[in-house]
Formats: C-alpha cells, sequence, structure tokens
C-alpha cells in the first residue's frame, strides 16, 4: 500500500533539508527542539546523509468511549474477586442465585433488613488526587424487573454489615407502588450529607456512581443526578465495594437482579 505524502510534508522535507546542507557546508551545530520541550544536538561536521522516511507524523484524537478499567458480568459465577454478605436477615445460599450472568438476590418478608449480597474481598481500588480533575466511575446495570430495594455501599472498612462503617451508602427502593426513591448518605456521620432523588417505580437499569476526593456524585437512567460529601473519602483511601439487597422498612421484602460492574475513568 503506498503513503500519502501531502504538500506540507513534501514543504517541510524540502525545508528541512536545505537548512541542513547549510549546516553541514558550515561545520555548524544542529539543534532540534522535540515537542516534549527537549533538545537534540548534532555536530553537522559527522553528518554524511539525511534521509526522511514516511509522511510527517499526526496524533490522532482521543478516542471517546475508553475502555473500562474493569468488568464484571460474572461469566464464571462468583469469582475470587467477591465474597458473601449475608447479615441483618440475610442468607446468600437461601436468598441467592449465581445463572445467567446474572447475580439474583430475593428476599422474602419476615428477615429484618434483609441484607444479602456481594462485597469485594479486597479494595476494589483507592482514592487519588487526580480524581478530582478526572473522576473514577463506578457502572452498575441491573434488571429493573427483578428489583425492588438495594445498597451500593462504599467504605474504607470491611464488614459485611456495613452500616457500622464510615461509608457512602447510596440506596434505591420502592416506598409505594407508583415510586421509587433513591439517595445519598453515610451512615455513621450526618455531617456527610448529599441529595436525594424521586424515581419512577421500576428501578433504573443503570446507576453510575462519579467519585472525587471527599464527594460522589450519582447518575441514575431517566436523568436522576445528585451529589454527596463524604469526608473520610480522602486521597490513598483503599475502598470496598458492596451491593446487597435492602427495603424501605424493616421485615419487608427487597431484591435486586445485578448483571454487571464496570470501573472507568
Amino acid at each position: 500500500m503506498r503513503k500519502r505524502f501531502t504538500a506540507n510534508t513534501v514543504a517541510l522535507s524540502t525545508t528541512l533539508l536545505v537548512l541542513l546542507s547549510s549546516c553541514i557546508a558550515f561545520a555548524a551545530t544542529m539543534v532540534i527542539k522535540l515537542q516534549d520541550g527537549s533538545t537534540v544536538s548534532y555536530d553537522t561536521s559527522q553528518v554524511s546523509s539525511v534521509t526522511f522516511t514516511g509522511a510527517v507524523p499526526t496524533v490522532a484524537p482521543p478516542q471517546a468511549g475508553a475502555a473500562p478499567l474493569f468488568v464484571e458480568e460474572f461469566n464464571s459465577g462468583l469469582g475470587a474477586l467477591w465474597e458473601p454478605i449475608q447479615v441483618a436477615g440475610g442468607n446468600y445460599e437461601k436468598f441467592a442465585a449465581m445463572a445467567n450472568n446474572k447475580l439474583t438476590v430475593t428476599v422474602p418478608a419476615g428477615n429484618s433488613w434483609t441484607k444479602t449480597g456481594i462485597l469485594s474481598r479486597s479494595p476494589l481500588f483507592s482514592v487519588d488526587a487526580n480524581m478530582a480533575s478526572n473522576p473514577l466511575k463506578l457502572s452498575f446495570e441491573f434488571d429493573p424487573a427483578g428489583t425492588t430495594g438495594y445498597v451500593i455501599g462504599l467504605s474504607q472498612g470491611k464488614n459485611p454489615d456495613m452500616w457500622h462503617l464510615q461509608n457512602v451508602w447510596f440506596h434505591w427502593y420502592k416506598p409505594t407502588f407508583i415510586e421509587g426513591k433513591a439517595y445519598m448518605t453515610n451512615t455513621q456521620n450526618s455531617g456527610d450529607k448529599g441529595g436525594d432523588s424521586k424515581t419512577p417505580p421500576q428501578a433504573p437499569k443503570n446507576v453510575t456512581l462519579a467519585i472525587r476526593p471527599g464527594s460522589v456524585e450519582a447518575t441514575l437512567s431517566g436523568g436522576s443526578q445528585f451529589t454527596a460529601n463524604f469526608s473520610w473519602m480522602k486521597p490513598g483511601v483503599p475502598v470496598y465495594l458492596y451491593i446487597f439487597s435492602h427495603p424501605a422498612n424493616q421485615q419487608e421484602a427487597a431484591a435486586f437482579v445485578l448483571k454487571s460492574i464496570k470501573i472507568s475513568q
């Protein structure tokens, strides 16, 4: 396949050749300044010839939608990255199932707070100062038809009952047949307050948490968006991820169907 040379390429090559010929003739020092600000020097008396190959390189524009840093689609069941949550009335073996590349949790009424789900066995990421301008995004895909109430949690500590830790507590639930509700808080620090939003009664298919030092922004499919501040979320802090069933009120039923988790930046 032939390489194409533009008029600008030919003109640039010609100009450089003239300059190089003059330098070589007078045995000068040629200094080339690179785009990163550094320079390269040559003693032109030692240069016997100069050859140009290929066209002048161009920088490709950035690609939209960069590849995720991490994807969990449960292709191999509950992998080594995760461990079960089964507290406050929860029971993973009884109420959870991993099938068809989905984590399905269905807890009937009468089981306290129903907390059944998964948490990361090790910290999933650490807060970084660069996230202030380039937030880390955690995206979750649910099956709305099988989802009535759950918590997505973040904490620097590890405890299956995350309620007792400093945390990010994102809760979506269905308080009535005609509406849903989502909010974020820290159950252990009333000063870490954020927004909330009413949603349609059907659970949002997608939830994305954009994480910056000291804050988390939630975006739900359907357009709801709100931000909460979290004083414990400082650069260098390791963060565990939790996902578990949680109803609006104790002793009520709760369920969710999780299809995937993706991390991008």
